[in-house]
């Protein structure tokens, strides 16, 4: 036994000398990194990102120069594979750089109308791959030369952008795979135009593209570009924001000078955008009206689309949050409400979709989860933190008085809530304490809504024709970081385009308005308040502003980006929002109305795009757009759940009512 243990102890030093004298080396890069990216090691991650710090970046004249061409080639190599998805579906696209009298550019077409899929959308040149296809490479050549007549001679292939397979997919379900090339010299008058794939080409400056400030890029969605003469977004702004981002590595240049050819993004439509829209994204079906999925004989006060887009969620006068699957429209879940006055103001679901929060005109906010678990968010209890009045005035103010808006945080820890006591409240529901209540407005606080997924600044709106900004950070005695002037009557709703910058409201003063955080009044005495300008009750009469020879005169400070009319504002509080990033790049804004309608407008130009008007007469005061797919779904004010989509729906297809409901 002892000549075992010494051998041990021998070989024990003996590795412990070697080790210490000897330290593992890993080799210097660039060598030959192929076998180590293919399989995901640190050292090629490593030397992959070496430079993500402190990346270094060329000048722009310099962009597209032979040295830093080479450096763009070394990039692409180095850049890690990701793992890709399995799919029988594969297609490459070019992303063509080029040369026009010296200045940088990328080249970019516009789809043709007689495209089965994605027509009249921005894209780069490519195609599916082909049997005959070497490679990938191959592909995007042929394709180019096919779409623009570009010979692959005169195409200088740089290498493949490696991106994150499961983002860089087409919403027909096709893996693409973007190869980066550059054209030297580019003259477009040599080019011949293939009609039947490409409706027109464009090409936008290098000096542009490197400007964050015309990059909207929200938080885990795809980013757009607006400077250009068309709007980039989707798949082609993905592959292009990380081509620029992570390749190419210029510096941006002047920031105060654009070239002279470029087109501002705010124009009306062109007819080949206008089917775009008409065909491919605005949810219609192929009558081009609403199929009614179910009937609740009651009204319809809310809904919304869980995250993921698998559910829709209907609240308001039944006893019961019904919850649907959007693939089938058929009822999977039916939550117990309880204490409802009226009826469900508002609701929405957690961020993971297991559970509803809801409110009604009561100081009780709840929420229930999907196996009926119950809890309770009592605001009475926070007469503490009012932070205006006496105490008897905050004691009576803190008990009686209800909830018209929510607003749930990303993270599902907080609330907002908009009450009828003038007041906003932020209510953390893990510790279930009022984090503050802000008696800041003059009447019933209407509208709320977070400015970005951080919780700490939002925005309310209320019957005082007035928006204000907080900021949880700086609140002091209910003093707002800003006022936002330039509705006429109450605010009814508002939502935020979740970048921090810019939220929509809808009024009583028949107009949306978008509005900038970073543009309102800080000093609130200077605001005029001789508003409203008409006594009148939108819950029974007609506007008196549209009546013929009355001045409906806008607010002499109205200090929104601009103004949208088309639509209804009466009876109810009706409801706007963003179109969804993921599909639309947020281009429209959309809203009910009190005619029975769903008006779809430009964000970018105020233009009505389209008008989705319900099966029969009734009140649409929700609306909600699915996150992912050109489906459109509306409760309607007398109890219709209604939908628009693309695909024709048999009336089979359709879940049948199962509420035994009676009309209130």
């Amino acid at each position: 036994m002892s000549r075992v243990k010494a051998i041990r102890s021998a070989a024990a030093t003996s590795l412990s000398r070697h080790l210490s004298t000897k330290a593992v080396k890993l080799p210097e890069y660039p060598v030959d990194t192929s076998y180590l990216v293919s399989h995901y090691t640190a050292p090629a991650l490593a030397a992959a990102f070496s430079d993500r710090d402190k990346p270094p970046t060329t000048p722009l004249d310099d962009a597209f120069s032979t040295r830093h061409l080479d450096r763009i080639k070394k990039r692409l190599n180095r850049l890690p594979r990701q793992i890709a998805k399995m799919s029988h579906k594969r297609a490459a696209v070019v992303i063509p750089l080029c040369t026009i009298d010296g200045a940088p550019h990328v080249i970019f077409t516009l789809r043709s109308s007689h495209m089965r899929f994605h027509r009249g959308e921005v894209c780069f040149p490519g195609g599916m791959v082909e049997s005959g296809d070497t490679c990938i490479e191959n592909t995007c050549l042929r394709e180019m030369e096919e779409e623009l007549g570009v010979p692959a001679s005169q195409v200088n292939v740089l290498g493949i952008l490696r991106c994150d397979w499961s983002n860089v997919a087409s919403i027909t379900g096709v893996a693409v795979t973007p190869v980066v090339g550059h054209i030297d010299q580019f003259d477009e008058s040599t080019l011949t135009l293939n009609s039947d794939e490409v409706e027109s080409l464009f090409t936008v400056p290098l000096a542009l593209l490197v400007q964050d400030k015309y990059w909207i890029r929200p938080n885990n969605a795809t980013p757009v570009f607006t400077a250009g003469p068309h709007l980039i977004w989707g798949l082609t702004a993905y592959v292009l924001d990380i081509c620029i981002r992570e390749v190419l590595l210029v510096e941006e240049g002047d920031k105060d000078t654009a070239p002279a050819t470029t087109t501002p993004t705010a124009q009306i439509l062109r007819p080949a955008e206008f089917l775009a829209v008409n065909e491919a994204f605005l949810p219609l079906r192929e009558n081009g009206n609403a199929c009614n999925v179910d009937d609740l004989r009651s009204r319809l006060y809310c809904g919304e689309f869980s995250a993921d887009g698998d559910s829709f969620m209907v609240a308001g006068q039944n006893e019961e949050v019904f919850i649907y699957d959007t693939n089938s429209w058929k009822r999977k879940d039916a939550l117990p409400v309880r204490d409802v006055r009226w009826t469900v103001t508002d609701a929405h679901f957690t961020p993971n979709a297991h559970a509803v929060v809801y409110s009604s005109i009561t100081s009780i906010v709840r929420m229930v989860t999907k196996e009926g678990k119950e809890s309770a968010f009592s605001l009475a209890e926070s007469q503490s933190t009012l932070s205006s009045g006496s105490r008897a005035q905050r004691r009576r103010m803190s008990i009686n008085f209800g909830v018209w808006s929510l607003g749930v945080n990303a993270a599902g820890t907080e609330f907002l809530a908009g009450t009828t006591n003038n007041s906003v409240v932020l209510h953390d529901m893990t510790t279930n304490t009022s984090v503050c209540h802000l008696v800041g407005h003059d009447n019933d606080v209407n509208a709320i809504t977070f400015v970005d997924g951080s919780s700490n600044v939002f925005v309310s709106g209320s019957d005082d024709c007035l928006i204000k900004l907080w900021d949880r950070r700086v609140m002091a005695d209910a003093k707002p970081q800003g006022v936002f002037v330039g509705h006429t009557d109450g605010i009814t709703h508002m939502s935020s385009r979740d970048d921090g910058i810019y939220f929509v409201s809808n009024a009583k003063d028949q107009t949306a308005k978008l509005w900038d955080v970073r543009k309102c009044l800080t000093d609130e005495s200077k605001i005029h308040r001789t508003l409203p300008q008409f006594q009148w009750d939108y819950r029974f009469e007609e506007y008196p502003g549209n009546f013929e020879g009355v001045d409906d005169e806008a607010h002499p400070q109205d200090q929104s980006v601009l103004t949208y009319r088309g639509h209804a504002v009466k009876q109810t509080l009706i409801r706007v929002y963003f179109s969804p990033v993921h599909s639309t790049g947020q281009r429209y804004i959309y809203s009910g109305s009190a005619e029975g309608e769903v008006v779809v407008y430009d964000v970018l130009t105020a233009n009505v795009v389209d008008r989705l008007e319900l099966p029969s007469q009734g009140v649409t005061r929700d609306v909600r757009w699915h996150p992912h797919k050109p489906i459109l779904v509306s409760p309607d004010f007398y109890g219709k759940l209604c939908v628009w989509q693309k695909e024709h729906r048999t009336d089979e297809s359709i879940a049948s009512p199962t509420s035994d409901d009676d009309d209130v």
